[in-house]
């Protein structure tokens, strides 16, 4: 963690869905987001998240894509991931753990499960 608070990056493509995670969890994590995966790496970098929410289909690289980049790179190997998505099938949860992604939750998302999930990954090394 660089601030006071931990810092979770969200990559999602709905904008109304990232203004609303941002207000469920501001009061409690610095919060920065991505309308996608462009620059993805590069942002981590420059915050230097805790977490990263990811949406697994956007346009350009999916999720999918986007996490096993992040693996791959040394600086990021270890930082969670936290699918959020609207498929509820079991493939894309067996798919999102084969990549590298921590944990995985299905939209719609209740803002208790995702405040939970976050503190729980903050406190569970990978």
């Amino acid at each position: 963690m660089t601030g006071e608070k931990p810092h979770v990056l969200m990559v999602d493509d709905d904008d109304e869905f990232r203004m609303i995670v941002r207000d469920w969890i501001n009061h409690r994590y610095d919060f920065s987001e991505l309308p996608s995966g462009e620059g993805l790496l590069e942002e981590m970098a420059e915050v230097q998240p805790d977490v990263v929410i990811m949406d697994v289909r956007m346009p350009g690289p999916s999720g999918f894509k986007l996490c096993q980049a992040m693996r791959a790179d040394a600086r990021f190997h270890s930082v969670p991931v936290l699918f959020l998505t609207a498929s509820k099938d079991d493939v894309d949860f067996v798919r999102s753990l084969r990549v590298g992604g921590t944990a995985f939750l299905a939209k719609p998302v209740d803002r208790k499960d995702l405040l939970y999930k976050l503190k729980e990954l903050l406190l569970t090394p990978v």
